[in-house]
């Protein structure tokens, strides 16, 4: 269902971002100015192109989602959303993919969702009740992720050199059921994301990607 990948899609490039700025739920996230112009390029340019979707229905399911994401009752919680990120891997690669297979490059917006990602579960560590836990921000919590996926974050770090962190990540065909290093120009894009992430921060890395996602589309 198309409504479906556009709310997956959405949730890949800023739940994690809005977790590492201190938000709780995406309606928060869509308050916030900067990320609500982050992710309506990140729809706009890379997510509606990508989905290969007749346009009036495109449009359709990106008005549904975004009021969904924004409803009054407070959107979805972020901690919440991490799980189905794993969940839809499959239909969430294959969209990185064809927006890749399209234009010769990956998706920023998508990638600086991927690459938070990356960095919120990287070093997920074992917490005293025998599961794990994150640093997010000065707090220590846990995660309703698979103990499967933390244990396999729990072998890399933040602060790993980008280029070990996206060779580590992306080659772990256990956690991907496949190597994500074959997908045109990722291995080298994660690279740049993650290394941005660490010099600059989260806010000013998700800016620049909305940017990026607009200024791609040539419009």
């Amino acid at each position: 269902m198309l409504e479906t990948l556009y709310q997956d899609a959405l949730l890949l490039s800023f739940s994690s971002a809005g977790l590492m700025l201190g938000k709780n739920t995406t309606r928060e996230c869509m308050k916030d100015d900067d990320m609500r112009l982050f992710l309506g390029n990140t729809l706009l340019y890379e997510i509606m192109p990508a989905s290969h979707a007749e346009k009036n229905a495109a449009e359709s399911a990106a008005g549904a989602v975004c009021s969904a994401l924004e409803n009054a009752g407070g959107g979805l919680p972020l901690i919440g959303c991490q799980q189905r990120l794993f969940d839809e891997k499959e239909s969430l690669l294959s969209l990185i993919e064809a927006y890749a297979d399209d234009n010769g490059y990956p998706p920023s917006g998508l990638c600086f969702g991927f690459g938070c990602l990356i960095m919120l579960l990287a070093g997920a560590r074992r917490a005293k009740n025998g599961g794990y836990e994150i640093i997010r921000g000065e707090e220590t919590v846990s995660l309703p992720v698979s103990e499967d996926i933390l244990r396999a974050f729990s072998r890399y770090a933040c602060d790993m050199s980008a280029e070990s962190l996206s060779y580590a990540v992306l080659s772990d065909v256990e956690l991907w059921g496949r190597d994500l290093r074959e997908i045109e120009g990722l291995q080298e894009k994660m690279e740049t994301v993650l290394r941005d992430l660490q010099l600059l921060g989260v806010h000013d890395v998700m800016v620049r990607a909305g940017r990026d996602a607009k200024f791609a589309s040539g419009l």
